[in-house]
């Protein structure tokens, strides 16, 4: 099974397994303090395995935010589709995901890895980013006429608005359930 990256870089399994892995090792250490070998280690190969498939840290630190956004978008994109579920629980489900699964991943400040990934990466970084709230956007603009909701503002408006408090999860001190009872108070209130 292989899967393609936005730059038609195949990847194969090893990859994904690496890209993973070092997504954890990156969220436990930041980008500054992991190494290679702890890379490798993490995603139980050696060393020269590890260079086999990328040429170093930073290119297994951009390919690995690629994965993590690319995947988090997908998940998203199927949370906003589920329609077993009411509008709101589908818009808590995909922010959860897309901002809550943070809280998982990362146990140092994130601002750090932030930081990296914006610097070193921040066009493609920024272009998930519109297309994360792209999407929340068109959910809301497909579902106020479904469930009567009465907008008061753009949905594209509303959805740079929930983007930015969704981004309060790096902010607070918080456990992921905790976030969530957040995200639901203040889903109810938009909605």
């Amino acid at each position: 099974m292989t899967e393609h990256s936005p730059h038609n870089k195949t990847q194969t399994r090893t990859d994904i397994k690496i890209l993973s892995a070092a997504l954890t090792v990156f969220g436990h250490y930041g980008y500054k303090k992991t190494s290679m070998e702890q890379l490798a280690r993490a995603a139980d190969l050696s060393k020269p395995s590890l260079y086999l498939h990328f040429s170093g840290k930073e290119d297994i630190f951009i390919e690995s935010m690629r994965f993590y956004l690319s995947d988090g978008l997908g998940k998203v994109e199927c949370y906003l589709k589920d329609k077993s579920v009411s509008f709101n629980e589908r818009i808590v489900n995909a922010l959860d995901h897309w901002f809550g699964r943070n809280i998982d991943l990362f146990h140092i400040d994130p601002h750090e890895v932030i930081t990296v990934g914006n610097r070193i990466a921040y066009s493609e970084v920024n272009e998930v980013k519109m297309k994360f709230i792209d999407t929340i956007a068109t959910a809301i603009s497909e579902n106020s006429n479904v469930n009567g909701i009465k907008l008061t503002t753009s949905a594209l408006e509303l959805a740079n608005v929930i983007f930015l408090f969704g981004t309060c999860w790096k902010e607070n001190k918080q456990t992921r359930p905790e976030f969530r009872k957040h995200l639901e108070l203040f889903v109810k209130a938009l909605f």
